[in-house]
């Protein structure tokens, strides 16, 4: 899974989800941007880039493990707790506080708070 995001300061970036649980950041050249996020028990299967209400930029993960989580960018830390699904979680796109997810055969729109 790939995405593309912007850092707190304006800086772009790469965003990657992986077979080994983790998400990882990425600068445009390449280079990891801090360590490995952590807290799927399953492949990240889908990742999109957005903001929360305040304007903090955020990752949205999913997962195998029937899971959605949101980051902040900034300090890597989970947004309240994971959004879980009847089914492995194969898409999430996001556009203002609204979240879309496919998990399944199943489309559904979520609301950060």
């Amino acid at each position: 899974a790939v995405a593309t995001g912007t850092l707190p300061d304006g800086t772009p970036v790469i965003i990657s989800g992986s077979r080994d649980q983790t998400l990882r950041v990425w600068g445009l050249g390449g280079t990891s941007v801090g360590q490995p996020l952590h807290g799927h028990d399953g492949p990240v299967l889908a990742v999109a880039a957005g903001m929360l209400p305040d304007g903090a930029p955020v990752i949205i993960s999913g997962s195998s493990d029937e899971t959605v989580r949101v980051w902040r960018l900034s300090d890597r830390t989970q947004v309240g707790q994971p959004l879980y699904l009847a089914e492995h979680v194969r898409g999430v796109a996001v556009h203002g506080n609204t979240i879309a997810t496919a998990a399944g055969t199943d489309i559904a729109a979520h609301f950060l708070a």
